[in-house]
């Protein structure tokens, strides 16, 4: 499972949808990706 590269697209939608730090959002996307993985 790319984990990284979801993280990045999850973070790059966070960054166009809010305007917010791009950084911040790849965190939050990996954080949530890792969360979904583990959870499955």
């Amino acid at each position: 499972m790319p984990v990284r590269a979801g993280a990045a697209v999850v973070g790059f939608v966070t960054y166009v949808v809010t305007k917010q730090n791009m950084i911040a959002g790849v965190l939050v996307g990996e954080a949530i990706l890792i969360a979904a993985y583990l959870a499955a």
